[in-house]
């Protein structure tokens, strides 16, 4: 129970600050629009009647499940299904108040003269933890996170529905439409934020230091603390703490919605093999493209951009196989070859794993366009150095300082170069007597060499290196590998 009880669980949005009664009768209180009401402080597990649970565990999830197969003809099948998944949750909350970091300040002129020795590195001594005995006043002037404590859990509903189809030559065919549809992801939020009342004004507006009303008050940040202030610090909701992060709102979603063929052959006749091909879409909501699109009222509603995922690959063509070489002992050409000579040439088997995939989308810069148009470049104009067309873009980082982001976080058409992977492996058995057996088998990965390169220098349309691409390949170089094992 004291481990539970060592954590923060929470925030205290609705109860007043322990220095709001100080805010509100400072001169300068006029300066902060939150210093009227001030409210909110950390609050900690299985003190003060709170839970020691890190949050409110949802134990009421029904998760059924159905499938049905029919057959329409005696090779031709119909299949379909939808299964709802739970997601596990876990969360241990933060140490705040338990947890103190000191910093070692080396000079306090500058430079010129030494602060700490070898021997005395903390001359100030060692900050201790106060655990929670500072109560709502916890960690007042640093950055506070938490969880957001009664969320429900995460749903996955999955759902596919296709037919299979026997063909001459045992051969089957299969062809499904296969979706995975989540709900109640798990997202973040920061809440101290310019409400959208007070941006769009110029610079000089946010940055001007003005009279502090919460000089003196919070000790623990000299850059809060001072007789004067930014005026952004004190426009938003908390200006007693430098940050607040919220976590684990159960706000986010995603969708995959996929077209599955395959075609496959049972080993017979020597060979046998399988072709994949899938056409697919993967979207997802689970960051805020404004800190602004926080929803107070209602949390798990919070508005969250529409994106591509970070691995969405909307073609994907595999193809997998196995050749048993019609050459040696028993086969059709060499049937009667001399012993030594089928040890040497008879019995190999040829392998082969070759993949096709699109690139992943690329996430956007740090700036709107300043045309309109997409920056996908055709294929022969593609390369390491020009990624997509950068010339729509200025080379001026963006958005404005205090004003809302209106261009995405990623491509929608832009991607990096697809996978093109061919792996293959020769094999062959030798049996030795009756019960030992061995084996060689040679693996070429990768056997072309092909890169696949996925990560870009910079996005920042200020940098010398805006839209190239990192020459480090993100998959295995090409490696041959040579295996003999001795099977009894």
């Amino acid at each position: 129970v004291e481990r539970y009880n060592r954590m923060n669980r929470g925030f205290a949005f609705g109860q007043p600050s322990p220095i709001a009664e100080q805010a509100r009768s400072s001169p300068a209180a006029a300066n902060c629009p939150a210093c009227s009401n001030l409210r909110g402080g950390v609050l900690f597990a299985g003190g003060s009647g709170n839970s020691r649970l890190a949050f409110e565990p949802d134990r009421n999830n029904f998760q059924p499940r159905i499938g049905f197969a029919f057959a329409i003809r005696p090779k031709t099948v119909l299949r379909g299904g939808y299964g709802t998944s739970a997601y596990g949750q876990s969360d241990r909350g933060s140490s705040a108040g338990f947890s103190r970091f000191t910093p070692l300040i080396p000079s306090l002129d500058g430079g010129l003269t030494p602060n700490v020795s070898l021997s005395n590195p903390f001359p100030g001594g060692i900050l201790q933890p106060v655990g929670n005995s500072r109560g709502l006043a916890t960690d007042l002037g640093l950055g506070v996170g938490f969880n957001f404590v009664e969320r429900s859990i995460a749903l996955s509903h999955q759902v596919s529905f296709g037919f299979q189809q026997e063909l001459p030559g045992a051969i089957l065919a299969d062809m499904a439409y296969v979706g995975n549809f989540s709900r109640g992801l798990s997202t973040g939020a920061g809440l101290n934020f310019i409400p959208l009342d007070q941006l769009g004004r110029a610079s000089s507006y946010y940055t001007e230091r003005i009279a502090n009303p919460l000089a003196g008050l919070l000790p623990a940040n000299p850059a809060l603390n001072g007789a004067t202030i930014p005026r952004a610090n004190l426009l938003v909701a908390y200006p007693q703490y430098a940050g607040i992060g919220m976590s684990s709102i159960p706000a986010g979603s995603s969708r995959y919605d996929s077209l599955q063929a395959s075609v496959q052959r049972r080993f017979r006749g020597g060979y046998l093999f399988q072709v994949n091909y899938t056409i697919s879409k993967t979207l997802e909501r689970l960051t805020m493209l404004n800190p602004n699109d926080y929803n107070a009222a209602d949390p798990a509603r919070t508005g969250l951009e529409k994106r591509l995922s970070a691995f969405d690959a909307p073609r994907k063509l595999s193809v997998v196989g196995v050749y048993e070489l019609p050459l040696g002992r028993g086969k059709r050409v060499g049937g009667s070859m001399p012993l030594l000579a089928n040890l040497v040439a008879g019995g190999w088997k040829l392998g082969w794993n070759v993949t096709y995939q699109s690139g992943f989308p690329i996430d956007f810069p740090n700036a709107a366009p300043i045309r309109t148009g997409s920056a996908k470049l055709p294929k022969d104009q593609r390369s390491l150095e020009r990624s997509f067309d950068t010339s729509i873009f200025p080379r001026v980082a963006g958005p404005a300082p205090f004003t809302l982001r209106d261009f995405p976080t990623r491509f929608p058409d832009v991607r990096f170069m697809g996978v093109r992977n061919w792996d293959f492996s020769l094999s062959k058995d030798f049996r030795i007597v009756e019960r030992v057996k061995a084996q060689f088998r040679a693996d070429f990965i990768n056997a072309f060499n092909t890169p696949f390169f996925t990560r870009a220098q910079s996005l920042d349309v200020a940098n010398a290196r805006f839209g190239q691409l990192i020459l480090a390949q993100n998959n295995q170089s090409r490696n041959i590998f040579l295996d003999f094992k001795l099977i009894f």
